[in-house]
This record gives structure tokens, C-alpha cells and sequence, in this order.
């Protein structure tokens, strides 16, 4: 990174051939769209809406460069290559990038000097768009700082941001520990929603009395406990979501031991949550994900066996992981035993929840290896955080080796493969530094 008059002209250039990529899109989309090919338009609209998702990861800089850290810019800069190399990597769209011949923008200076970044002189869409992912690279990370820096870049460019999951994390006080993520809600229906939280607080309360009184399977007792707790907390839809699941499930297990007023009680109580969570976008953005995540049965027993052996390597760093982790992960990986359709609903929050560990260690490495090889970091702070970092990444590289098979059939977490091999050498120098 140079400074910042060179960062500025460098993010004007990335401007200049995103919007050259924009327009190259858009006349075969207006074309498609005036012959009636709906579906080739569609797939060209898709196309354009992430392209633009990828100029909005680096909006703050188009304002201004000043007042950012190279810290903060180099995130920006990994973000941006994130949602490109999503786009050339998606095999719905790479044909068709291909197809497309790559027609850049007049660039304009009003001084008449040619610019200090000219735009790319491609042939199709996809060249120019690999090109500006390798140009960014550069930038960010140029060869006089080392290989090590260049791949790390190439980490955090790779590793997607935490998915909506049960379990999200982060680091505190050199500890993981389980992130609070409370769920939001249009604010016009802020006061439905508190309603019917309350009356959903009220009625567990009184199935739990009933329970207690009678002689059910305390795992049911317990499942209604958990949900109740969830319900009295700040509100976590995909957590309450899934819980409700277990309890309704159980409700049906244990159906022919409880009185028919009960039972009707417990029917109609996880039917209000189901209705309640429904209120939140990001229940029903995972009910949507995991319905396009086709597991198999045999997956699902994979994946509860490579579930089980994580939890006891997490539960054996207790200096490192908080017990609250490997606890929550547990109980999600106990709803795998549930019948097949709600098995494969719990499938998926687990692996979305060992993806969402996985990527938050990777990239709180890259991250503290980007920090030492630029000296932002002191080397107090580097000695203690180096134990945390080799741990994380320890355990992460054995998760993503652990669930690679399954998540090798998920097209959104290909990403898994050629991160854990950047981490696995990175790792390697990281044990074998005095």
C-alpha cells in the first residue's frame, strides 16, 4: 500500500472497470430483454445485481480514502475481491461471462493526462473480471512484502463473513465465545411482536407447571425449559427457531404419555412460536437455504458423527473455547437424531454453525498474521495472541477436514478447500517460528 493519493487513484480505477463491466452486461440484458428471452435475462439480472453488491463492499472509499486505516482499506479491497471471485467462481455465470466481450469506458481526465491505472484491455467479461481480482491482489499485497502477505490477502479475500446460523462467534479475551445476535423486524411491527412474545412467555410458563406436575420424559421438560429461556431473552429467531423444532418433535415422541390437555397446550404453544419467528426476514432466509441444501440421510449421519468429534476437540480447550460453545453445538448436533425433514433442517444449522467457527478463525488469523508481518502489533500482544491463534486455527483446519465431505456438496461453501490448504502452510510457519 502506497499513500493515499495513489490509493485514491487506484480506487477510482477499480470504479472506472466496474462500471465498464456494468455497461458490458447491460446491453445483452436490454437485448434479451427486447427479444423476450426471459430466462437469459434473468440470469444476466442476477449477474448484475451481485455486481453491484460487489461495488457497494467498497462504497465508503469511494467518498474518500482519508480518515481509513490500511488496516480498515485492505478489508475493503479483500471484501470487494470476495464478491467478485463469487461471481467468475459461480458456474451458473461463467459460460456466459465468457461469452460476453469485455467493452471498457472512455476514461475522461479533464487535465488530458492518461490515467495512472488504465482499464483492462480484455477479451470477455470474465477476463476482466479475474484481471481486476489479480490487480487487487497486487495492490493490497505486492510482491516486495512476501509471499506470506500475498496469501494471507488471498485468505481473507476467500473466507466469506458469518452466515445466519444458530451459532455465531467471536474472540474475547483470547477466548472463544458464542456472539449474542438478536434478530430484527420492520419497526411497524415492533409492537405485534412484543405482544406476542409476552403471551408466548405466559403460556410456557404454564406448560412448564403442568409438565413438572406430570410424569413426562424430563428430555421434553428440559427441551420446553430451553425453549422458554430462549423466549425470555433477547430475541434470536434461527435459535428459537430451531429449538422449537426439538420441542415439537418431542411434543409428537412423547404425545401418547401426556393428558390430551396438555398435549393440545404443547401443539398450540410451538405453533405460536412458529408463527412469532415468522415475523423475522432471517428465519425464513434459512428456511430458504436450507431447503435448497440437499442433504441425504447419510449425510446428515456424517455429519452428526464429525459434529461429535469437533465438540471434544473444542471441549478439550477449555483455556481457549468457552464451555457455552461446544455446549451449543451439542445440543443442535442431538436434533440430527430427530425424523428425516426436521434431521435435515438441524443438518444444515449445524454445518452453517461449524462453517461460521471455521471462518471466524481463519480470518482472525489471516488478520493476525497481516498485523505481525506489518508490525502493527506489539510483540506483547503478539506472544499471548499467538497461542490463541495456533488453537483456533488447529481446530478449525480439523472441522473443515471433518465436514469437508459434506460441505463439498454446497456450492456456497467451496470456498472451504483452497482456504484451509492457504491456512495449513500458514500454520506450519506460525509452529515452527521460535
Amino acid at each position: 500500500m502506497t499513500s493515499q493519493e495513489d490509493t485514491r487513484d487506484f480506487i477510482r480505477f477499480i470504479h472506472t472497470v466496474l462500471s465498464s463491466l456494468r455497461r458490458t452486461l447491460e446491453r445483452p440484458f436490454e437485448a434479451q430483454l427486447r427479444q423476450n428471452d426471459t430466462e437469459g435475462a434473468h440470469l444476466l439480472r442476477e449477474i448484475l445485481r451481485d455486481l453491484e453488491s460487489a461495488r457497494l463492499s467498497i462504497s465508503p472509499l469511494r467518498v474518500s480514502v482519508t480518515g481509513h486505516s490500511v488496516e480498515k482499506i485492505v478489508l475493503y479491497l479483500s471484501a470487494l475481491s470476495r464478491e467478485l471471485a463469487r461471481i467468475a467462481e459461480n458456474p451458473q455465470y461463467t459460460s456466459l461471462l465468457r461469452s460476453i466481450r469485455y467493452r471498457r469506458l472512455r476514461e475522461f481526465d479533464p487535465a488530458g493526462q492518461p490515467p495512472k491505472y488504465p482499464d483492462f484491455d480484455s477479451g470477455s467479461a470474465y477476463d476482466a473480471i479475474q484481471s481486476l481480482i489479480d490487480r487487487i491482489a497486487y495492490y493490497a499485497a505486492p510482491d516486495v512484502s512476501g509471499d506470506a502477505q500475498s496469501e494471507l490477502f488471498r485468505l481473507r479475500s476467500i473466507v466469506p463473513p458469518q452466515k445466519i446460523a444458530p451459532a455465531q462467534f467471536e474472540i474475547k479475551n483470547h477466548r472463544l465465545v458464542l456472539r449474542k445476535n438478536p434478530s430484527t423486524s420492520k419497526a411497524e411491527d415492533a409492537r405485534n411482536i412484543a405482544s406476542a412474545k409476552s403471551e408466548l412467555q405466559r403460556n410456557g410458563d404454564r406448560i412448564i407447571e403442568e409438565l413438572e406436575r406430570s410424569n413426562c420424559d424430563k428430555r421434553l421438560l428440559q427441551n420446553i425449559q430451553h425453549l422458554q429461556s430462549q423466549l425470555l431473552d433477547e430475541t434470536d429467531a434461527i435459535k428459537i427457531g430451531i429449538t422449537n423444532l426439538s420441542c415439537e418433535f418431542m411434543c409428537s415422541a412423547f404425545d401418547q404419555e401426556l393428558p390430551s390437555a396438555v398435549s393440545s397446550m404443547l401443539k398450540a404453544h410451538t405453533r405460536g412460536v412458529q408463527l412469532f419467528i415468522g415475523q423475522f426476514p432471517e428465519w425464513s432466509k434459512f428456511l430458504e437455504n436450507a431447503a435448497t441444501a440437499h442433504l441425504e440421510n447419510e449425510d446428515v449421519e456424517a455429519l452428526r458423527n464429525a459434529s461429535i468429534e469437533i465438540i471434544e476437540t473444542l471441549k478439550a480447550q477449555p483455556n481457549v473455547v468457552d464451555p457455552e460453545v461446544p455446549r451449543t453445538l451439542y445440543y443442535l448436533t442431538q436434533l440430527l437424531e430427530s425424523p428425516s425433514a426436521t434431521a435435515k433442517k438441524a443438518a444444515f444449522a449445524v454445518l452453517r454453525s461449524l462453517e461460521n467457527f471455521i471462518s471466524l478463525a481463519f480470518n482472525y488469523g489471516a488478520e493476525f498474521g497481516q498485523k505481525t508481518i506489518s508490525k502493527t502489533i506489539d510483540g506483547a500482544s503478539s506472544a499471548a495472541s499467538k497461542i490463541i491463534i495456533a488453537a483456533l486455527l488447529t481446530m478449525a483446519l480439523s472441522s473443515a477436514t471433518s465436514i469437508g465431505p459434506i460441505a463439498s456438496k454446497l456450492p456456497e461453501m467451496n470456498w472451504l478447500q483452497t482456504a484451509s490448504d492457504i491456512v495449513r502452510k500458514q500454520l506450519e510457519k506460525l509452529l515452527s517460528e521460535k
